[in-house]
């Protein structure tokens, strides 16, 4: 490949990263703007359910989807026929609304029992039914948002996903501030936010459907989805189960003031899910000729590694002034979590980075093996960090070692199976390793007690984090970065395809 194709590719991933990270995090952004509201008119308990219930929804949405994430994409690029792609939309689209009725149908089922096992009463088991509808709404939509990204559509997806966001969000205040109603507000305004998205994505992605679905592509969606399926619902459990955990160790106001943590931590999507949502078409479009693009593709996980760990430790630095501007007093020690909250993010995009070979090899089955294996870690970690540490403490370092694993478990797969394996760079990832612990210890060191000392410390060690971070790329690297960085950042989010 031509070097100027290569720069072109790079700068072309870049951009879409950047911008799929802005409509994938919208929410999580969003909800960060408006803590200061919600965690003034909603008790740490009412986080508490709400994180719990978030959790059961988002594993009931994994299960029921059979893998389609997954699938759609493997299906979609099989031909290059644009009715080919339609069909594909179409068939999906169908699956989804059968497997979100039978979502609802189940939950409306189950909610007693679910309810009792979360919080031992039955007491939430409305907020559980009307969370179910919300749930059913992400499913029926994830094809039209699928064809945007596929179709390269990154402006108009963002724009999209800002919108609906907003919406929910401007909902649930109204609810929550206005009308007093609490967590069922909340859960009122996820409800409304994703019956608009269904709705926007639709009609956005219209041109890619057709009259009607196939059996064959419904076929061959849970062909390659079902073996896939189990392993979204593990990893799903990775990042949300020790919330359950930390509820019966302690209690569920502990759990709110993680969840409110938690959430905060998850902006590090903005980076994260605009890379891995811009790499799955990256790299598939390239699958079949993946050693001729390894340059390129180390190229791109030394960038990820050390561009995604600087941002992270920015979390770590600027955890607790985050706190104490946009959260209630009764939710500081959500700080303890921030960090540890990124990193676990952090991890699960060089996951996915690592991924290329498997996918290569038709071995796709195995991921559940391997993130099974880090949820079973993940079970005994939590367990002990939480009891060894301060629980929110404990519950973060559980997290974060968890993805710690996966990504150690998935190396050692790539090298006894003999995939096309991307290799970890040794001295940047000493580097970073180095600067990571210093700057956490500072972090955890350094406590002044009043928000203007505090955000003047953050700056300050924010500032040498960003230049030690510099200094860790490759001296080849680093005028490159400049103007890498120079060229994402033209103008690029007016809506449209």
């Amino acid at each position: 490949m031509p070097k100027s194709e290569k720069i072109g590719c790079l700068r072309k991933l870049s951009k879409n990263a950047l911008t799929y990270g802005l409509g994938n995090v919208a929410s999580q952004l969003l909800s960060v703007i408006t803590l200061p509201i919600f965690t003034t008119y909603l008790s740490t308990s009412e986080y508490g359910v709400i994180g719990l219930i978030t959790t059961v929804l988002l594993l009931a949405v994994a299960i029921f989807s059979l893998g389609l994430g997954a699938s759609m994409g493997v299906t979609y690029f099989q031909e290059p026929r644009a009715e080919y792609s339609r069909v594909t939309v179409t068939s999906a689209t169908f699956m989804m609304v059968v497997c979100s009725v039978l979502l609802v149908v189940v939950v409306w089922t189950l909610a007693p029992s679910i309810s009792n096992l979360l919080f031992s009463s039955d007491t939430h088991q409305g907020l559980l039914k009307l969370a179910s509808l919300g749930g059913a709404a992400i499913m029926m939509a994830q094809p039209s948002k699928l064809a945007l990204q596929f179709e390269e559509k990154a402006r108009l997806y963002v724009w999209l996903s800002i919108v609906t966001s907003l919406a929910g969000l401007m909902f649930s205040g109204y609810l929550v501030v206005i009308r007093g109603q609490g967590a069922q507000g909340w859960v009122l305004g996820f409800v409304a936010g994703n019956v608009l998205a269904l709705i926007l994505f639709t009609i956005a992605a219209v041109s890619n459907y057709t009259v009607s679905p196939k059996r064959v592509i419904v076929a061959q969606l849970l062909r390659v989805g079902i073996p896939l399926a189990p392993a979204f619902v593990v990893l799903l459990a990775l990042a949300q189960g020790n919330r359950w955990i930390l509820e019966k160790l302690t209690d569920i106001e502990t759990v709110g003031v993680y969840t409110v943590g938690f959430s905060i931590g998850q902006a590090m999507n903005l980076f994260v899910g605009g890379v891995t949502t811009a790499w799955y078409p990256f790299f598939m479009e390239r699958l079949k000729d993946l050693e001729a693009n390894r340059v390129q593709f180390q190229r791109i996980l030394r960038a990820y590694l050390v561009t995604g760990g600087v941002i992270a430790l920015l979390f770590f630095v600027f955890s607790r002034p985050i706190v104490m501007i946009l959260a209630d007093d009764a939710f500081f020690n959500a700080h303890l979590v921030i960090g540890f909250s990124a990193l676990a993010v952090l991890f699960t995009g060089l996951f996915s980075i690592l991924l290329p070979g498997m996918y290569a090899a038709n071995e796709t089955r195995f991921v559940f093996l391997i993130q099974g294996v880090a949820l079973l870690a993940s079970v005994g970690i939590n367990i002990l960090f939480i009891q060894l540490f301060d629980p929110l403490t404990g519950a973060g370092i559980g997290l974060a070692t968890s993805y710690i694993i996966l990504v150690a478990v998935q190396l050692l797969w790539n090298r006894c199976r003999g995939y096309f394996r991307l290799t970890l760079p040794g001295r940047e990832v000493a580097k970073m390793s180095g600067l990571s612990l210093a700057i956490v210890i500072t972090t955890y060191v350094i406590t002044p007690k009043s928000l203007g000392v505090t955000l003047l410390a953050s700056i300050c060690i924010g500032l040498v984090t960003v230049v030690m971070g510099y200094f860790c790329f490759p001296k080849s690297d680093r005028s490159k970065l400049l103007q890498l960085i120079g060229q994402i950042l033209r103008p690029n989010l007016s809506p449209g395809g």
